[in-house]
C-alpha cells in the first residue's frame, strides 16, 4: 500500500513537471511568434511616423514622451504586465495547488486564472511592482527572472564608472542593500494579492506585517536554503573537476601510448615486419581518435562504436576528416602490396603526430 502511495506521488509529481513544461513551451511560443514581434513591428513603425529611421542614445528620451513614443510606454507596460503577471502568477497559483495537495487540475484553467488576474496590476501601485518585479529583482541577482527580460543587467560602461569610484560604489551597494530589505518586507505581497484576493495596497500592508512577525524564521531558513545551495553547488564543483581530472589523465595516458607505439611502428617497419607495424599503426589511429572524441566531449565505453563516433563527428568538423581517411585506407583498403601497405603507415604516422600535437598546443595556450 505505501509503495502504491509513493508511486502516485512521484506520477503526480512527474506529471505536474510536465504540465508547467507544456505551459512554458506553450507560452514562450506565443510570446515569442505574436507579442514580441508585434511589439518590435509597432515600435518600428512609429519611429518611421516620426520621421526617424532608428533611434539614438540622444535621441530616445525626446522620442519616448512625443506623441509617437508615449503608446510605446504603455504598449510596453501592458505588455510586461502581461508577461511577467502571467509567469508570477502562475508559478505562484501552481506552487499554492502544490502545496495544498491539489495536483487534478488543468493548465488551461490556471493560465485562464492568471490572465483574469492581472488585472490587480492595471493600478498606479500595480505598475510600480511589475516595473520592480521587470528591472530591480534581475539587478538583485535574486533568481528572479521573467520572460525576455532574463538577461537583463546594468550596462558594464556604467557599473566600471560606479566601480572605480568609491563613493559611487559605495553609494551602490547602499542603495542595493536598501533594495534588497526591501523586497524581503514585501516579498509575499503577490501571494497575498493572488491568493487571499486582497487589493494590491492591502497585499503590501499583509506582506510587511507578516515579514515583521516572522522576519526571523524567514531569515533563518534562507540562510539555510542558501547554505544547502552552496553546499550542493560545491559538490557539483568536486565531481566535476574529478571527472574533468579524470578525462585529462586518461587523454594523457592514451597520449603516452601512442608515443611508445610510434616507436614500435618505426623499428618494426625498418626490420621489415610490415604486419606488425601495420597492427601498431591501427592500434595508433583508433587511440588518437579515442582522444579527439574524448576532447569534443564524446564519450564511449567500447573500442568497436569509436571509429562510428569519430565519423559522426567529421560530419560536423570536417578538420578531421584527413585522420578519418587515413582510418579508412588503414582498415579498408588493399594494403597486400609492400609499398601501399608502407605509404598507408608513414602517412598514418604523419597525420597522427599532426592531430597530437595540435591538441597539446591547443591545451599550452590554455
Amino acid at each position: 500500500m505505501t509503495e502504491n502511495i509513493k508511486i502516485n506521488k512521484f506520477a503526480l509529481y512527474g506529471n505536474l513537471v510536465w504540465t508547467y513544461i507544456k505551459y512554458q513551451i506553450v507560452t514562450k511560443m506565443i510570446l515569442g511568434i505574436v507579442l514580441l514581434p508585434s511589439f518590435s513591428w509597432l515600435t518600428n513603425t512609429l519611429i518611421h511616423m516620426s520621421g526617424r529611421t532608428n533611434l539614438s542614445s540622444g535621441d530616445y528620451l525626446g522620442f519616448l514622451f512625443s506623441l509617437y513614443g508615449l503608446p510605446i510606454i504603455i504598449m510596453g507596460i501592458l505588455l510586461l504586465i502581461l508577461i511577467l503577471g502571467v509567469d508570477i502568477n502562475t508559478f505562484i497559483i501552481t506552487s499554492s495547488l502544490f502545496c495544498e495537495g491539489k495536483f487534478d487540475f488543468k493548465i488551461k484553467e490556471v493560465f485562464i486564472a492568471a490572465i483574469k488576474s492581472t488585472k490587480v496590476f492595471i493600478s498606479p501601485l500595480g505598475i510600480i511592482l511589475v516595473l520592480y518585479t521587470a528591472f530591480i529583482l534581475p539587478i538583485l541577482g535574486l533568481g528572479i527572472k521573467m520572460g525576455p527580460l532574463k538577461n537583463f543587467k546594468i550596462p558594464n560602461f556604467i557599473t566600471s564608472v560606479i566601480f572605480n569610484n568609491k563613493l559611487y560604489s559605495t553609494a551602490y551597494y547602499i542603495l542595493l542593500t536598501f533594495l534588497l530589505v526591501l523586497t524581503i518586507i514585501y516579498i509575499f505581497s503577490l501571494h497575498f494579492i493572488l491568493i487571499e484576493g486582497v487589493k494590491v495596497r492591502k497585499g503590501f500592508k499583509n506582506s510587511r506585517l507578516f515579514m515583521k512577525k516572522y522576519w526571523k524564521r524567514f531569515i533563518k531558513d534562507f540562510i539555510v536554503k542558501v547554505i544547502k545551495l552552496i553546499f550542493i553547488s560545491l559538490c557539483i564543483i568536486a565531481i566535476m573537476s574529478l571527472l574533468l581530472l579524470g578525462l585529462d589523465l586518461l587523454i594523457s595516458k592514451t597520449i603516452v601510448s601512442i608515443d611508445n607505439i610510434y616507436d614500435d611502428v618505426q623499428g618494426n617497419v625498418e626490420a621489415g615486419q610490415l604486419d606488425v607495424a601495420l597492427y601498431c599503426a591501427r592500434r595508433i589511429v583508433l587511440n588518437v581518435m579515442f582522444v579527439v572524441l574524448m576532447k569534443n566531449g564524446i564519450f564511449i565505453d567500447r573500442e568497436k562504436w569509436v571509429s562510428l563516433k569519430f565519423s559522426n563527428l567529421c560530419k560536423v568538423n570536417k578538420s578531421f576528416s584527413v585522420l578519418n581517411n587515413t582510418f579508412k585506407v588503414l582498415f579498408r583498403g588493399d594494403l597486400r602490396q609492400e609499398i601501399e601497405c608502407n605509404k598507408a603507415i608513414v602517412d598514418e604516422m604523419s597525420v597522427s603526430k599532426q592531430v597530437i600535437e595540435t591538441i597539446l598546443m591547443e591545451e599550452l595556450q590554455l
